[in-house]
């Protein structure tokens, strides 16, 4: 009898110490997993900026999803402390990762974080100061084009990048920037204006459809009114042909990414930031030129010799 009962009372106590560890098992299985996938993601990424092509995150996918059904099927039900999460701890190390691989590459990401405490704290003092949590917040701006012409005069075209490609240009872009306006007329140019926006630290993403990614930074936006061509010198527009407008990106003199618009489409050179990207969604642009590696390569895409016939503008 007393054999019985000092059997069946270890069992009792057992349990609860046996549920316990169950659930730590399941919990410590899961961030060694999630451990491996970060790390295979990271992997992809620096094996496809070796060579120069999208990273490849399929397989790191297929096993992370295989491998946290098996970790929640082992433990059973209401034994790990959360169950069918696996969708959101996927998307979570995927921003993580990429925000960390535009970071290495000289890029910026926006810090969410601290634009919410910045407004919350404006909101707490008035409620006027919500234009506060507005000039702190950023915009994604996209430029998408056809590859018409590419250049590979210094042999360094990256493997990724195709005629025909759909090239995007993305540009985060603060809604505050200082600005500085100037004539730039020269010779028989006249009514000719461009606006220098000071963008500080801007990230930018530079997207090919045949794979070829490249992340960076541009320092400055520079919106140009080209005016007309005088050759006849009368002084004035009249009787003469529009300049091509542009929107023009740079890290520090070089200029990295073009955006034409023909026949004078560009009419305002406004000093605040907000209007001007305001304005890019409605302007129609026929042409875009990738400039920052002109000593190597280069790719131009006219878009108004293509289906799509103009250059699409889309705000994030």
């Amino acid at each position: 009898m007393k054999l019985f009962l000092s059997i069946t009372l270890g069992l009792f106590l057992a349990t609860p110490a046996f549920a316990v560890d169950a659930t730590v098992k399941c919990e410590t299985s899961k961030l060694k997993e999630a451990g491996k996938y970060t790390s295979c993601r990271l992997k992809a990424e620096a094996k496809g900026i070796q060579k120069g092509i999208a990273a490849d995150f399929a397989k790191c996918e297929e096993k992370f999803a295989d491998k946290w059904a098996k970790i929640e099927d082992k433990a059973g039900p209401g034994v790990c402390p959360t169950e069918f999460d696996v969708a959101g701890v996927e998307a979570g190390i995927t921003n993580g990762t990429t925000r960390l691989a535009i970071v290495l590459a000289g890029g910026t990401v926006p810090n969410y974080e601290a634009e919410l405490l910045v407004c919350q704290d404006a909101l707490v003092a008035s409620e006027g100061d919500l234009q506060q949590c507005i000039d702190n917040s950023r915009t994604y701006i996209s430029f998408t084009s056809t590859v018409t012409h590419l250049y590979n005069h210094g042999g360094g075209l990256p493997a990724g990048v195709q005629m025909g490609d759909t090239v995007t240009f993305t540009v985060s872009l603060p809604n505050t920037a200082p600005s500085t306006l100037d004539d730039c007329s020269f010779l028989y140019d006249r009514e000719c204006e461009e606006r220098d926006y000071d963008l500080g630290t801007a990230g930018y993403a530079l997207t090919y459809s045949s794979g070829y990614v490249q992340y960076g930074v541009v320092d400055s936006m520079v919106l140009k009114e080209g005016g007309c061509s005088d050759p006849l010198n009368k002084g004035d527009c009249s009787d003469s042909f529009w300049n091509p407008d542009t929107v023009k990106f740079f890290d520090g003199a070089t200029n990295l990414y073009e955006v034409v618009a023909h026949g004078g489409r560009i009419t305002e050179l406004p000093e605040s930031l907000r209007t001007a990207k305001d304005n890019l969604l409605t302007e129609t642009f026929s042409r875009t030129h990738y400039w920052g590696d002109w000593g190597n390569w280069g790719s131009y895409h006219y878009d108004y010799t293509v289906a799509q016939g103009t250059t699409i503008v889309t705000e994030q």
